[in-house]
């Protein structure tokens, strides 16, 4: 389970990241964070506190980029 999480994170997180690069919103905020969701169960589960950490960080920026716009 951890393995297909971290994973699933790492393919969601490049996809979000290619529909920013070509400007696909609102589509991109929702791929990157289905990726953060799956990196912070992932975190959680094996403890890495720093992946946690990041990826609260980075939710917070995206929702914060998409209240704005």
């Amino acid at each position: 389970m951890k393995t297909y999480l971290k994973w699933a994170g790492c393919g969601f997180v490049i996809v979000g990241a290619l529909l920013t690069a070509f400007n696909i919103y609102p589509l991109n905020l929702l791929i990157l964070n289905l990726g953060i969701v799956c990196y912070v169960i992932w975190s959680l589960m094996t403890k890495e506190y720093s992946i946690l950490v990041l990826n609260v960080v980075l939710f917070v920026i995206y929702l914060v980029g998409y209240i704005s716009n």
